[in-house]
């Protein structure tokens, strides 16, 4: 199920906003607003306009449309693919688990051999 842009993005600017060592003042002072604008993105309150997203872009040194991405912050990579993560562990532990069985059973085949 798709994530909201407005969650994924107050996620991001937060991410982002923590990741450069701002406090919300500190970014919202660069950008003419208060903290409580910023508060405010960031538990989804309220979402800025296109033009703010290009200046707390600017302001955090990455490109607006990271702001969007689902994989812009940690959180929402893993949010956002926790089936795909836990399936390819899944698959990489089994794969490992058939390797090791197989070298086990060929091991045992081994050694009843040389008795």
């Amino acid at each position: 199920m798709k994530r909201p842009l407005r969650e994924i993005g107050a996620e991001n600017i937060k991410y982002f906003r923590t990741k450069k060592g701002l406090t919300q003042l500190e970014l919202a002072t660069e950008l003419g607003k208060s903290a409580n604008y910023i508060n405010g993105i960031e538990n989804g309150v309220s979402f800025p306009s296109i033009d703010m997203m290009e200046k707390i872009a600017e302001a955090l040194s990455i490109e607006p449309h990271e702001l969007l991405m689902e994989r812009g912050c940690p959180q929402n990579v893993f949010q956002f693919n926790a089936d795909a993560f836990s399936n390819e562990i899944a698959e990489s532990l089994y794969e490992r688990l058939k390797k090791d069985i197989a070298l086990e059973v060929r091991d045992v085949i081994t050694k009843r051999q040389k008795k």
